[in-house]
């Protein structure tokens, strides 16, 4: 029984007895100094359930740190407090009815008066968490509705009324004679495992998501296997659906999901695994040196983003896609398309501050131009006459090449989209005139001497390329898009292209899978985001906020619809816990053995989990209550170490090469332990030969008699291992 928790209860009733609310004060009730009644109930008896994430609303009224207006009309301010309008027009009103309804619940909660604490106007997490804290554990500390139902379900609920109050009733119901907060456990493990929880609430509101989870347990439990499942749920949950129980058509979506560095264009779940070289550079942004090119004297270096900003990035412009969609005016029939022509190009160099003004004349102007050929006119030249001229004015290679595409190739008619980088387009263009040679308008760059006149269908917008073109864009000024790498959905009317793949539309859902999280230093990887990535933090969110990168200078902010799915090994002894600013922001959800899987799916399934006499399941299961005895939980034996089982050999080379390796390093080595986990069949104790130590005058005669007395013990050979002796 674990004592701890019941003090943590009673502390909280000797602290604040219903007598004592009736004289709260609101400074009592809240402050800045970890000592108030809401403190209370979030942080100091977080362990009797968690309330944690949200904003400070959920207490009705708050104390405030800092100074930000708030403009909403729900809430109102007076600089020193915050609290929700609805309570009060001034602060002492708001706490006096906000101290009112509390009282309620806590003398409802007394009383097992349940259902009048359905009716109580406070946020549904903070007054069950009250109602458990003031009753006689009549209500499970269970304060997510989701997590209350599934709970119900998984004890076999089966009544309409879904309400905290029937919810609570029946799940008390069921406790019987085991101890509360054990029964409290077996509730939360149900949960937060798909294969025992039933998903009966469904919702298209990320709010009701869990945005930030870590999947957590032994090894060999199906951590980073279950990781493709929830990928799948959250990034094309349709798809799920249909195929939650096809495992192949799951690992083949999940590839076709994975973000490929080269072509962003379905990718919605990048993977990575930390480990203790990994950095905030590698995870956020660095500065990196770039691949030289051939003419380049010295190393060059640029800011390179990491995977999680460039997660962050797409799932930005998943979001602006739908409205720049909705805005294309851009709209041609299949025949069209196929006879049109792309081109992209490049309006100066995006990365100049004194470029801006090529790309804002252009607009301005209706007008492309490029500043290649030293102020040479080439009106009239063909191909052949531009390569002689060039090569005799001793023009680059890449510059002759540009300035046929300019002048030459690009035709009348033919389209050009003009690039950001090499992941976005800035403005799409209809070219609708010849070349022509003018003076520059620049004072800056006067080499832009050549101009075409164009139409332009879309200025001044920031398109991600993967919505128009299968690859990324490169450095080059201008050159022809490829015809087959061309999206026409973008182009196309609506209804005229078809999705074979059927692949979730914008705004989509991402993914960042983050295996081993706890192998690195998380602190360091995630610096100044660690705060970023909290629901109520993300882009849009009530208490939305943003960091200054410290490379790029850019403003940043973490997307709400992109999701963070860690793994965590619980027996690696080689790396530290995670520190609660981690915990507090992730939910965990416990990934423990299931020794029944052995029979329902793997290889032994048609023979009920048994080889011969060998009951697979139960050597399982009693290996691991032994190493529950005699370490704890989180060092069990994971079953998938068995799921490809198929025989007598198969089973002696799985305890070869992967349980009795765990084993050793679980009790360091001691053969003695470990022959209490799997009997003598498997150790036996050497022959106690006399041993002579080298001769050591200064050491214990007493302690070097008790060395020779100690018992060693060996691993016998796999040939004399008996399975069913682990049980019987």
């Amino acid at each position: 029984m674990n004592t701890k928790l019941y003090d943590t209860k009673t502390e909280f009733l000797q602290k604040w007895s219903v007598e004592k609310l009736k004289t709260m004060t609101i400074e009592e009730y809240t402050n800045l100094n970890k000592t108030s009644f809401c403190y209370w109930v979030e942080a100091i008896t977080t362990d009797l359930g968690s309330i944690w994430g949200g904003s400070a609303y959920k207490f009705g009224i708050y104390k405030r740190q800092g100074t930000k207006p708030d403009n909403r009309t729900a809430y109102l301010t007076d600089n020193e407090y915050s609290w929700v309008k609805k309570y009060g027009e001034s602060r002492i009103l708001a706490f006096e009815n906000v101290r009112s309804l509390i009282i309620s619940v806590a003398q409802n909660a007394i009383d097992n008066n349940l259902k009048a604490i359905d009716d109580i106007d406070l946020g549904d997490a903070y007054k069950w968490k009250i109602a458990f804290l003031y009753g006689d554990f009549n209500i499970i500390p269970i304060y997510k509705y989701e997590a209350l139902v599934n709970s119900a379900v998984y004890l076999g609920y089966s009544g309409k009324d879904k309400s905290y109050s029937a919810l609570n009733d029946f799940i008390i119901s069921q406790k019987e004679d085991k101890e509360f907060f054990e029964f409290y456990r077996e509730l939360w493990n149900a949960y937060s495992n798909p294969d025992d929880a039933v998903e009966v609430l469904q919702t298209e509101d990320n709010d009701d998501e869990e945005l930030n989870q870590i999947l957590f347990g032994p090894p060999g439990t199906g951590k980073t296997f279950h990781t493709i499942n929830e990928a799948i749920k959250i990034a094309d949950p349709e798809f799920y659906k249909l195929y939650a129980n096809d495992r192949d058509k799951l690992k083949e979506r999940f590839k076709l999901l994975l973000i490929n560095p080269k072509e962003e264009n379905n990718g919605q779940i990048a993977f990575t695994t930390f480990h203790q070289s990994f950095s905030y550079e590698d995870f956020v942004e660095g500065i990196k040196p770039v691949k030289p090119e051939e003419d380049d004297k010295y190393l060059k270096y640029e800011v390179q983003e990491g995977i999680f900003k460039k997660v962050c990035r797409l799932a930005k412009d998943s979001l602006n896609s739908k409205e720049i969609q909705s805005q294309n005016p851009i709209s041609m029939s299949m025949d069209e398309f196929t006879k049109a022509q792309f081109y992209k190009m490049s309006l100066g160099n995006t990365q100049l501050e004194e470029d801006i003004e090529i790309y804002e004349f252009c607009i301005k102007n209706n007008c492309i131009t490029i500043g290649f050929g030293d102020q040479i006119d080439f009106t009239g030249k063909d191909e052949r006459q531009i390569n002689e001229l060039g090569r005799e004015e001793k023009l680059s290679d890449d510059a002759i090449r540009s300035l046929n595409y300019f002048k030459n190739y690009l035709k009348v008619g033919n389209y050009v989209l003009i690039s950001n980088g090499n992941y976005y387009v800035r403005a799409i263009g209809k070219v609708t005139g010849d070349y022509e040679y003018k003076e520059s308008p620049f004072e800056i760059n006067p080499t832009y001497n050549h101009f075409r006149s164009v139409e332009w269908l879309m200025v001044n917008q920031e398109i991600p390329i993967k919505d128009l073109y299968y690859s990324l864009l490169t450095q080059k000024t201008i050159y022809k898009l490829k015809r087959e790498q061309i999206k026409p959905e973008f182009f196309v009317k609506e209804g005229t292209v078809s999705d074979d793949l059927k692949l979730p539309k914008n705004p989509k859902n991402f993914v960042l899978i983050a295996d081993e999280i706890n192998r690195g230093n998380v602190s360091s990887i995630f610096g100044e985001l660690i705060t970023l990535i909290e629901k109520d933090k993300r882009a849009g969110k009530d208490e939305e906020l943003s960091v200054i990168l410290p490379y790029s200078k850019e403003e940043f902010k973490v997307p709400h619809n992109v999701f963070i799915i860690g793994t965590m090994n619980t027996a690696d002894r080689s790396i530290e816990a995670l520190d609660t600013a981690l915990r507090r922001r992730f939910s965990f959800k416990e990934m423990p053995p299931k020794p029944e899987l052995i029979s329902a799916v793997g290889e032994l399934k048609d023979f009920d989990g048994i080889i011969g006499d060998v009951d697979v399941v139960r050597v399982l299961e009693t290996i691991n209550k032994r190493i529950e005895k005699l370490i704890d939980k989180d060092h069990k034996i994971g079953h998938s170490y068995f799921l490809n089982v198929k025989n007598l050999n198969d089973l002696r080379v799985a305890f070869r090469d992967k349980v009795i390796p765990l084993l050793e390093e679980y009790f360091f080595g001691d053969y003695g332990k470990i022959g209490l986990v799997l009997g003598n069949s498997f150790i036996r104790k050497t022959n106690n030969e006399e041993i002579d130590f080298a001769s050591f005058e200064n050491y214990d005669d007493s302690i070097v008699s008790d060395l020779k007395e100690r018992a060693v013990y060996e691993m016998k050979q796999p040939s004399e291992w008996n399975f069913s002796s682990i049980y019987s």
